[in-house]
C-alpha cells in the first residue's frame, strides 16, 4: 500500500516520466494513452510513494511552467 500519492501536470508528460526515472529512480507502473498516442494517465512508484503524471487538462490543472511557476500539484493521502 502506498503512503503518499501526488498528481503532477506537465506540458510534456512523456518527457517528465523519463526525467523522473533518470533523476530520482521512479519506476513506471501504469501508462494509458489515447487513440492518438497522447498520454491519458500514468503512475510511477518510488518506495512507498506513488506519483500520477498527466497532461495539462484544464485551467485549474496546468504545469507550473504555464502559470508563471505557481505550485500546481495536488496530494492524495
Amino acid at each position: 500500500m502506498t503512503r503518499l500519492t501526488s498528481a503532477l501536470c506537465y506540458k510534456d508528460p512523456k518527457a517528465a516520466l523519463k526525467w523522473l526515472e533518470a533523476a530520482f529512480g521512479f519506476e513506471l507502473v501504469l501508462l494509458i494513452e489515447d487513440g492518438d498516442g497522447n498520454l491519458a494517465h500514468s503512475q510511477m512508484t518510488l518506495g512507498e510513494a506513488n506519483v500520477m503524471v498527466g497532461n495539462e487538462w484544464s485551467a485549474d490543472h496546468a504545469s507550473p511552467a504555464s502559470l508563471g511557476g505557481k505550485n500546481t500539484q495536488t496530494v492524495h493521502i
